[in-house]
């Protein structure tokens, strides 16, 4: 039906409908085009660090292989020490701490200050004392005094020193290998 409107005059006039509106868009996700590229970036990003660490895998391992084989190996410094063979309490002189006026010495691995009568242990290089069990503690996993850093080294013995008579006596009565068959 036409619509009819007045005129000024008094003439009906028609009036054309309203446009009709554009038809939707069809509907698309706009988050997922910022996925796809946040995922690109990633795969690109973990790409690039697997690389990086073969690459510094390879340079290092060759690295150390060329060390050891041209004997570089003597002139780096390792980060392990040797460990000794011999157990460090008879390595170590022990004796029972008796405190004089002057002094008031304290264990510089626990920190405490030694008391009357506790077992002392002294290192033969640097002369630093210890209590005995920090001490054994401490070489177990350390090769080197913990206040000056010297090496704590097993003694020398010379032949026909005391450890060697003792060790020699401490075999007496037992049977030779040889004897056992």
């Amino acid at each position: 039906m036409p619509n009819f409107s007045i005129k000024s005059m008094g003439e009906p006039s028609v009036i054309p409908p309203p446009p009709t509106p554009p038809p939707p868009h069809p509907l698309q996700n706009s988050n997922l085009p910022m996925f796809y590229y946040g995922l690109v970036v990633v795969a690109t990003a973990t790409i690039v660090l697997a690389l990086y660490n073969l690459i510094i895998i390879k340079w290092c391992t060759e690295y150390s292989s060329d060390s050891r084989s041209s004997g570089d190996l003597e002139r780096r410094p390792t980060s392990t020490a040797p460990r000794f063979n011999k157990p460090k309490k008879a390595v170590l002189s022990s004796f029972k701490y008796e405190k004089t006026e002057e002094d008031d010495p304290e264990c510089a691995v626990c920190l405490s200050v030694f008391e009357e009568g506790e077992e002392i242990k002294q290192l033969p290089q640097c002369n630093h004392c210890f209590h005995a069990p920090c001490i054994d503690m401490w070489l177990y996993s350390h090769v080197d005094c913990p206040l000056c850093r010297s090496p704590v080294e097993p003694p020398v013995l010379q032949p026909g020193s005391v450890t060697e008579q003792q060790s020699e006596n401490s075999r007496e009565g037992l049977l030779d290998p040889g004897d056992l068959v």
